[in-house]
């Protein structure tokens, strides 16, 4: 643990605004912890981090590890880097993976509901020859690709996660690593704003699609 005083107050309202619409076990796992242990920061039971924890929030937030301990008010190690967190970010990365693995299979089976953007996105990403459900072979080439286009292997699972639809597109870092992979994988159109105004289509079909079927229903 790191001997300081904390700001809980900014911990905690950071995870409140993540579990507006999705659970604690849902951010969680994007982090890599048990959902006690955001249950902890929620409730600001907590008056320090491990190292490991600032670097998954900062991996998860798309910040450096400076600006995570300034805004936690944590002095910063001489030590947090990665070169001293390698066992432990090898071992998330493969529970991560493992998730991964276990989320494409509950897409398979149903057991999620995909926006219809990210049915869209999977469905771009199928006729280019990437079956992320379905071919394992397939998503391990695509996590290369993402790998490649962004350099942080947590961002890639958190894309991933974004395109078979267990978390949902909310700011616009989760638009702009999107898009950083698909425009490798699709091509150069899919930077942040198409696929924005991709979305904003699927919806507008999605929506006209249930109009017309509500008024087949009721002629």
């Amino acid at each position: 643990m790191i001997d300081a005083a904390m700001n809980k107050d900014a911990l905690a309202d950071w995870v409140r605004s993540e579990l507006k619409g999705r659970s604690k076990r849902s951010l969680a796992k994007d982090l890599g912890f048990a959902d006690t242990s955001v249950g902890a920061w929620l409730e600001k039971k907590v008056s320090s981090l491990k190292p490991e924890a600032v670097a998954a929030i900062a991996a998860y937030r798309s910040w450096d590890l400076r600006k995570t301990y300034k805004w936690l008010g944590l002095p910063m190690p001489k030590d947090a880097s990665l070169g001293g967190q390698v066992d432990d970010l090898q071992s998330r990365m493969s529970n991560l993976e493992e998730q991964v693995a276990q989320l494409s299979q509950r897409v398979l089976e149903g057991a999620l509901a995909p926006s219809p953007f990210q049915m869209h996105l999977q469905s771009e990403l199928h006729l280019a020859g990437y079956d992320l459900i379905a071919d394992k072979q397939a998503m391990q080439a695509f996590r290369q690709e993402a790998a490649a286009a962004l350099g942080d292997p947590i961002a890639v699972q958190k894309v991933i996660a974004l395109i078979l639809g267990s978390i949902s597109f909310k700011v616009l870092e989760d638009y702009t690593y999107a898009g950083k992979v698909l425009r490798r994988v699709l091509g150069p159109e899919w930077i942040t704003v198409y696929l924005q105004e991709q979305e904003e289509i699927a919806m507008r079909k999605y929506n006209q699609l249930g109009h017309h079927q509500s008024g087949d229903g009721s002629s």
